[in-house]
């Protein structure tokens, strides 16, 4: 054998596993989704997760003798009717000055702090808060306790104060703190403890957004923070742990999973959340049957999947849904405790059990000499004592996505020139050494694209969803220059009913009248032709699967949630010449828009257009004032993608 048919063999092999990989990944790569979705939700087969343990071995959990007891409970006690009366009739103002002139009587620096969000209509805002100072050290670090006037439901948080000024009393008693303690009791829920925070660190308040004043009374640095709301009775069976923080940061895993460890030591129930959702509910089915389905594989596996996608769920939304929402944004670790009353408990807690769960679980903070960094932040939780870490969920959410990649990947190719069958072997030039490429792998072979028209009608879509994102606040810009005296905001104007009706009503107006436009404009160009659909959708899907994949980094739930239905919808879209597919097509996409979702919620949760709008406000509120990125990334990203996809079903090719 010569050296030259050697050579040419090789070629010929390397040109053929080219080609098969390429044909693939052009006609095969849904199968990447479908393994995926597969591996998903076989997480509720095989033991994909694992139980919660320590990776900071400093901490020590459960290793102290407990000295609070009922006397010290009873200081807080004493309080309970002046808190009722303060939570139920006082003012801001009123509520501070009893908690600063308490917390100042134990000895704390206590002082108030004062701020106003326009945006949200609060003018006025007081939270109390004070500091013990570390006896045992420099006051290099610090705690934080929080405890809201109001709870999240609504409800008034009178047990949760009461039981936190018990432990500020409690804790001066002592001298083995080694970190300041600070005890915040915000005005406004997680709006105030947002201001608190912002002041703590300097930021400047006079944004036009938000304004407060500097604080009085400064600690250390902010280690960890835990937030509690004790709202209804005295007594409860469980404490429900929330860590889904704003944009869905968590905090560090060990921050978790000492919370349910200190409450296996002091014998009290940690949860996640305050239910399991479960298929086969005994209450439920109490009032219906008496004997209830019975316990299967089936009936466990799906009760898996639904505490799986409840705490996907609440992360996707990224809103602050407790006080504990912003401290991660300061590398804080915090979470939320709150107070569950299950109807089938046989043992309940009270304040002194409460005060000795918070005496334990703090004593083990105070053994950190560093931040919690050894264990991770990235996991999702099926229950309070089961994670699933970063390396066993992340593969198949880039899975779900990368498929669309690679499918945008190969209608590139076809969109240019397709090689339908396997190059051949490559012959000798006559007369030379030389070997002479085959015509289809030649690089000599133009493979023109017209991509002006499929350019524009993406960029429009966006454009387009841009300025409508943006129209409210550029209206009200306008209104301002001519009406200096306006005393609203932007964001309450916007959230004024009528104004968000309508701010609704041209989205979906947009939405439905742009595709046709953009439809005209690439027939006058003469970019209605199959090469002109190919690009588009190739430009399309892999614009999704890029923003899935990188907001897979920041929220994966967020990927999660949309990668699901989006990417099967984006993968089979095509112009049909029959009218009732093309139909089918454009309900389907109409259905997936942000707002048609939102409003299929909305009317699924009987609330109907008032809950959607509340939901809308919400969320612009989130964006303007937290920095909660949902509402841009629907508006900005998710609905011009589907009026882009639109266009190309409307494409008669």
């Amino acid at each position: 054998m010569s050296p030259i048919t050697a050579a040419q063999k090789r070629v010929g092999r390397q040109r053929a596993v080219v080609h098969f990989i390429a044909w693939l990944i052009a006609n095969f790569s849904w199968i990447l989704y479908v393994v995926g979705l597969g591996w998903l939700l076989a997480f509720s087969t095989a033991k994909f997760d694992k139980e919660g343990r320590f990776d900071e071995n400093a901490i020590l959990a459960g290793q102290v003798n407990r000295y609070f007891n009922d006397e010290d409970a009873s200081v807080g006690l004493a309080l309970v009717d002046s808190i009722r009366m303060e939570a139920a009739n006082g003012s801001g103002v009123s509520r501070a000055a009893f908690i600063e002139k308490t917390l100042t009587g134990f000895g704390l620096d206590a002082s108030i702090h004062s701020f106003s969000i326009p945006p949200m209509s609060i003018n006025e805002g007081r939270s109390a808060y004070g500091i013990a100072r570390a006896p045992r050290a420099d006051g290099t670090e610090a705690l934080v306790f929080v405890a809201p006037w109001k709870c999240a439901d609504g409800k008034d948080n009178v047990y949760g104060i009461a039981n936190l000024i018990s432990f500020a009393k409690f804790e001066q008693r002592w001298s083995h703190w080694a970190k300041d303690m600070i005890f915040l009791f915000p005005d406004h829920g997680p709006t105030g403890v947002h201001a608190w925070l912002e002041a703590y660190h300097g930021e400047e308040g006079n944004s036009g957004v938000i304004s407060y004043e500097p604080l009085t009374y400064h600690g250390g640095v902010l280690q960890q923070a835990i937030s509690v709301e004790l709202c209804g009775e005295q007594d409860y069976s469980a404490l429900g742990m929330h860590i889904e923080g704003l944009n869905g940061q968590q905090a560090n895993a060990d921050m978790v999973v000492l919370a349910v460890w200190t409450g296996k030591f002091e014998g009290l129930k940690v949860m996640l959340h305050e239910s399991t959702p479960s298929v086969v509910n005994s209450d439920e089915w109490a009032g219906v049957s008496p004997n209830p389905p019975p316990r299967t594989w089936v009936t466990d596996h799906l009760d898996y999947i639904l505490r799986l996608w409840e705490y996907i769920r609440r992360q996707a939304l990224g809103l602050p849904t407790g006080c504990h929402a912003f401290f991660p944004r300061y590398r804080v670790e915090a979470l939320t405790l709150k107070g569950v009353l299950e109807s089938n408990s046989y043992y309940n807690f009270g304040p002194t059990k409460f005060g000795m769960y918070l005496e334990s679980y703090t004593r083990a903070l105070n053994n950190l000499l560093e931040r919690l960094h050894h264990a991770y932040w990235f996991y999702l939780m099926s229950s309070a004592e089961r994670f699933i870490p970063l390396a066993v969920y992340i593969p198949p959410v880039i899975l779900l996505s990368i498929s669309l990649a690679f499918q945008s990947l190969g209608l590139w190719w076809k969109s240019g020139r397709e090689v339908v069958r396997t190059p051949g072997i490559s012959k000798v030039v006559p007369g030379t050494k030389f070997l002479a490429r085959p015509p289809e792998v030649s690089t000599f072979t133009a493979s023109p694209r017209r991509i002006g028209g499929p350019l524009f009608v993406l960029g429009a879509c966006f454009a387009a969803s841009f300025l409508h994102f943006n129209a409210p606040a550029m209206l009200w810009s306008v209104a301002h220059t001519f009406t200096p005296n306006l005393d609203q905001s932007w964001v309450q104007f916007l959230c004024q009913p009528r104004t968000l009706l309508l701010w609704l009503a041209s989205q979906l107006a947009t939405q439905t009248l742009l595709p046709s436009f953009l439809v005209n404009f690439l027939q006058k160009r003469g970019e209605y032709d199959h090469q002109s659909a190919l690009v588009l959708k190739a430009l399309i899907v892999g614009t999704l699967a890029m923003f899935l994949l990188t907001v897979s980094a920041l929220n994966p739930s967020i990927s999660i949630v949309l990668a699901v239905p989006l990417v099967p919808l984006f993968a089979i879209l095509w112009p049909s010449k029959y009218s009732l597919l093309r139909a089918i097509q454009q309900a389907l996409l109409q259905s997936a828009s942000p707002l048609s979702v939102a409003l299929l919620l909305a009317w699924t949760s009987t609330g109907g257009l008032p809950a959607l709008m509340e939901w809308v406000r919400i969320g612009v509120e989130g964006w303007v004032v937290y920095g909660a990125f949902v509402l841009p990334f629907a508006a900005l990203v998710w609905s011009p993608l589907v009026t882009a996809g639109l266009v190309l079903v409307n494409m008669k090719v």
